[in-house]
């Protein structure tokens, strides 16, 4: 392993990485010799809302801290509740209960949040010092990053690219904005979202969106002879589902259909896991051309 930690925060286990490993197990057997690794004076602070993590745990040489919302958890998140651009919750642990509050939306923030607060409580960091560390935390670079804002509409960043990151930072903008529509523009761009592997999923991921732009498959040389992402059939997969749903066929294509359309109120979530062809510049200049004032950056 490059990595000899002593105390893992183990979030979450899934398929991907598509040209790297062929299917789950394989990246399970990678998991069970990280966590057989740790030392005996170590600790694995771990997720057990994933199933997935829940199953290996037994693969640990040192003591293990379930976290979440489940049961099941050691620390467990027992309320949470949306508080503008984040989150309040609770935990009871150690036969205390605590209140928190972290300035990222989203469920999966708040279980980040979480885990960082028991490894923190763990080597020694006390309560007030961990929540001053929430309050300054300033998120990070696309995620969640709100680029700029034209005549009320945002147009968001996100790096995320997988089905289930897809569908937890829609449902995460949905928490920040409820009463705006929600658009969800998407670039199949790593190799397992470019790829068919996903066919299946992608569409359930984008029904919390009110209306979703798929973008064409990204073009690279070396996914050459792999199934590629029909991005036609997901956005009618989609449509099918009750959802707005489109597939233009370029960056451009994209930037013209949402300048068009987009409307003072709306949040456009960008997600790719690239560059995108600098669609959100582009739309940018786009939304200030037809609209008026020129964007204004923001950082939450």
């Amino acid at each position: 392993f490059k990595y000899r930690p002593t105390t893992l925060i183990f979030t979450s286990l899934e398929y991907d990485h598509a040209d790297i490993y062929p299917d789950l197990e394989a990246i399970r057997l990678q998991f069970a010799k990280l966590l057989g690794s740790l030392p005996s004076e170590g600790r694995v602070v771990a997720c057990v809302d994933d199933p997935n993590v829940a199953a290996l745990l037994g693969q640990a040489t040192c003591p293990v801290i379930p976290y979440g919302f489940s049961d099941a958890a050691q620390c467990q998140v027992t309320q949470w509740a949306p508080d503008g651009a984040g989150a309040r919750f609770v935990t009871r642990w150690q036969g205390a209960s605590q209140a928190w509050r972290v300035p990222m939306a989203g469920g999966y923030n708040t279980q980040n949040a979480t885990a960082v607060l028991v490894a923190a409580q763990h080597l020694g960091l006390a309560v007030p010092a961990i929540q001053r560390a929430f309050d300054s935390f300033q998120g990070v670079k696309r995620r969640q990053e709100v680029r700029g804002e034209v005549n009320r509409i945002v147009v968001i960043d996100d790096f995320a690219h997988h089905p289930t990151a897809i569908g937890a930072t829609i449902a995460a903008m949905r928490q920040r904005y409820p009463r705006r529509r929600l658009w969800a523009v998407f670039e199949p761009r790593s190799f397992t979202a470019r790829s068919a592997v996903f066919r299946d999923q992608f569409p359930a991921a984008f029904l919390g969106a009110d209306r979703a732009v798929i973008a064409p498959a990204f073009q690279s040389g070396y996914s050459a002879g792999v199934e590629r992402l029909d991005s036609g059939q997901v956005a009618e997969a989609i449509r099918a589902c009750g959802r707005a749903a489109d597939a233009p066929e370029s960056t451009q294509a994209i930037v013209d259909l949402v300048t068009a359309q987009a409307a003072p109120g709306d949040v456009v979530l960008v997600m790719s896991n690239g560059g995108f062809e600098g669609l959100i510049d582009r739309l940018l200049t786009a939304l200030t051309q037809r609209h008026g004032p020129s964007p204004r950056s923001a950082t939450a």
